[in-house]
């Protein structure tokens, strides 16, 4: 399912009504960062140090930290701790969208950044959503009731408009539940492929 499909999806639930395309696109996006915001989804960065340099800027999806390894999952070195960004302990820190390494590597590693992350902006019609594709009714559902909720819109069901939050309410708590079982999958196989 792409944008187009949801941009399509939303002028059906507004009975054809609303025709901002710029303003469902901003909604949609809205509804991926509201799911991510319950949700933890993971994802990876790789970054190679330089001799001296201890800030590198963080991915632009970031959201939290979970872990930094020195080396790759498929051989680790060492765990870094997370620490304070004042505190004189080493280990990474998160400060003003900058990953801090302390103390300042003096050779060039290779480390690994575990990080929970929000979903890619949908910009074009062609791009696909970034989570699977059977939450796509209920990305639609919320754009649908925010633009039913605006002033002016005369003759709009407010029991539409809650069934549609509900829907896409119902669809949060399973989207977080979906991510929980994958996280713990996913964390299991890691420790597992560690030790063999």
């Amino acid at each position: 399912m792409n944008l187009r499909d949801l941009k399509d999806r939303i002028f059906q639930m507004t009975n054809g009504i609303y025709r901002d395309q710029e303003h469902m696109r901003v909604l949609v996006n809205q509804a991926l960062i509201e799911l991510a915001k319950a949700a933890k989804i993971q994802s990876t960065a790789t970054i190679t140090t330089t001799p001296g340099v201890g800030e590198y800027p963080l991915p632009a999806d970031f959201k939290e930290a979970i872990s930094l390894l020195d080396g790759t999952p498929d051989n680790p070195v060492m765990e870094w701790r997370l620490v304070d960004p004042m505190s004189p302990l080493g280990g990474f820190a998160i400060y003003n969208s900058q990953l801090i390494i302390k103390p300042t590597p003096q050779d060039s590693r290779t480390l690994t950044l575990f990080y929970y992350a929000y979903p890619p902006e949908m910009v074009s019609d062609t791009d696909d959503l970034p989570i699977d594709d059977r939450y796509g009714y209920a990305i639609a559902a919320y754009a649908a009731a925010m633009i039913l909720s605006l002033p002016g819109m005369e003759g709009v069901s407010q029991g539409m408009i809650d069934r549609y939050f509900r829907l896409f309410e119902d669809a949060k708590a399973r989207f977080v539940a979906d991510m929980q079982r994958r996280n713990k999958r996913t964390t299991v196989r890691k420790v597992v492929d560690w030790w063999s």
